[in-house]
């Protein structure tokens, strides 16, 4: 069964900022964890994401954080250069 990609969501900074702030305090507790993390989902970058950070980013590589947005466990990408 085939199924479609997760959403992305562009957060504003402030999001960005809150979110990775929520995991690091549900990292701290592994049931926490649990709840957020599936062991066989991976992280899914779209082409509209891929086209955003080409767009916002003057290098080749870019910032990765965790985070969790609307209960759910995201991994932020941030330019290096913003």
């Amino acid at each position: 069964m085939h199924q479609s990609p997760p959403k992305t969501w562009f957060l504003t900074a402030n999001e960005c900022e809150k979110a990775v702030k929520d995991w690091k305090m549900k990292k701290t507790q592994f049931p926490r964890i649990q709840k957020l993390i599936h062991p066989t989902h991976v992280f899914y970058f779209s082409e509209e994401g891929r086209e955003w950070i080409k767009e916002h980013n003057d290098y080749n590589s870019f910032h990765a954080c965790a985070g969790v947005h609307n209960g759910t466990f995201v991994l932020i990408i941030r330019p290096l250069d913003r």
